[in-house]
């Protein structure tokens, strides 16, 4: 419920484990939550980058390039 809390957690979680790219992806998720579309696309971008090598099939990879191209 506490968006504000939520974003400032996920922050600090990414602070310390950078390299966690379902946190970016998450955080994505919730800027476009709270109406924040720049700050959602630029997560997802990160979460892209962090996941370039990621599995094929991950449902997470083409979900987030669609949210990029709708943020857009």
């Amino acid at each position: 419920g506490d968006l504000a809390m939520a974003e400032k957690e996920f922050l600090e979680l990414l602070r310390i484990y950078g390299g966690h790219g379902v946190g970016y992806y998450q955080l994505g998720l919730l800027y476009e939550r709270m109406e924040r579309p720049a700050d959602a696309r630029r997560s997802y971008e990160q979460f892209l980058i962090v996941w370039a090598e990621a599995d094929d099939g991950l449902p997470e990879v083409p979900d987030a390039r669609s949210r990029i191209d709708k943020l857009l």
